[in-house]
């Protein structure tokens, strides 16, 4: 860490798609995301996904 921003908050943010993980493997086929929601594999999927994407989000 630079100690020279090491107290201070930069604003920064991302833009565009994240790219799709080798892992997430799973597709929402045109449902609605309710009804994918009911499908354990794409749930965790999904939820891992998300977890991923705004870790990346609240450490740019």
């Amino acid at each position: 860490m630079f100690t020279a921003t090491a107290n201070l908050i930069l604003p920064s943010t991302t833009t565009g798609s994240f790219p799709r993980p080798r892992w997430c493997d799973v597709s929402m086929w045109g449902r609605p995301l309710d009804t994918c929601m009911l499908d354990v594999r794409f749930r965790e999927k999904f939820q891992d996904a998300m977890a991923v994407v705004l870790g990346d989000q609240e450490r740019a």
